[in-house]
């Protein structure tokens, strides 16, 4: 017969656990590296989503436009990416530019976004000439 032994009010009894398990780790994966030598080739699908992709800095420059006014900006930006084979970014820069910094981080953002088609054959690099002009047609003053 087991016995019971009075508790005092005062005093809590712990029951002693097992640890919780640590959480799963959230921590996102490193970006792809990229090959030394890309020997991909375009396909008709990724040129198509790079022309639209392209068009999508149109927003980083309208944001410059309302940023700068009443002075209007215009120029020309080249940036170059690099495709893995599954059409991951692994590789991202603004390689010439006559922009505003806030301008290059806002297109590099918008270009190198991991959802591209995949290269025939491997990574592709990807050299997107950009020119930036007001919708009107009119220049920058001098």
């Amino acid at each position: 017969m087991l016995s019971q032994r009075p508790v005092d009010a005062g005093v809590v009894q712990l029951e002693a656990r097992r640890p919780a398990p640590p959480p799963p780790d959230t921590t996102p994966e490193p970006p792809a590296t990229c090959p030394a030598k890309c020997a991909g080739r375009v396909t008709p699908d990724l040129a198509a989503f790079a022309q639209t992709r392209g068009a999508g800095t149109g927003d980083c420059y309208n944001r410059a436009l309302a940023i700068e006014a009443p002075r209007v900006i215009a120029g020309k930006m080249r940036v170059a990416l690099i495709l893995n084979e599954t059409g991951g970014v692994c590789s991202a820069s603004v390689i010439q530019s006559d922009m505003p910094d806030y301008m290059n981080n806002c297109v590099l953002q918008t270009l190198s976004r991991p959802d591209y088609p995949a290269p025939a054959g491997g990574c592709f690099r990807v050299v997107f000439p950009l020119s930036f002009v007001p919708s009107d047609g009119g220049a920058p003053p001098p």
